[in-house]
């Protein structure tokens, strides 16, 4: 009876063992394909472990990272853009802003360059991500040198 519960327990924690996991939390080697086979949309941020709200007119934008290395912040229904930078020549609201993106080679981190404005390139640190969640982590200093750690949750459309 004994070699019988010591096998039906060595069978159940190899089972167990064998179980495929979609999240990759700790197995990071698919991150870039999960990555371009989403769009991403903020849904929380905090700044210094501090709530940091999210602009109404960003609530619906979301990140889209094509395997190119090219992305887009698209921008949702409520556009937080007045005019595009054509000024009265073209009246129409942007849709998008567009970055460049590359991973490391750990997949680790996330490298955007010229997000938002030219010169601005934020280094993301991916926390957690599996196909319907990411956690990202970053600092970056403000213009009175004050250092911003931000923590930022998204979820997968």
């Amino acid at each position: 009876m004994k070699h019988f519960l010591f096998l039906a327990l060595i069978t159940i924690m190899a089972l167990g063992a064998c179980k495929k996991r979609s999240n990759v939390n700790g197995d990071i080697k698919n991150r870039r394909e999960i990555l371009v086979s989403r769009n991403w949309q903020m849904v929380s941020r905090l700044d210094n472990g501090q709530y940091s709200e999210i602009k109404d007119c960003q609530k619906d934008n979301y990140f889209v990272f094509e395997d190119n290395g090219l992305g887009r912040w698209e921008e949702g229904a409520n556009n937080c853009f007045d005019t595009a930078s054509g000024g009265s020549e073209n009246p129409t609201p942007a849709t998008y802003t567009s970055f460049t993106w590359s991973m490391s080679g750990d997949q680790r981190d996330l490298h955007l360059k010229d997000f938002e404005k030219d010169g601005r390139d934020p280094e993301w640190m991916i926390v957690n991500m599996d196909y319907n969640s990411m956690d990202i982590r970053w600092s970056e200093f403000d213009s009175t040198g004050y250092l911003h750690t931000f923590n930022m949750k998204f979820k997968a459309l």
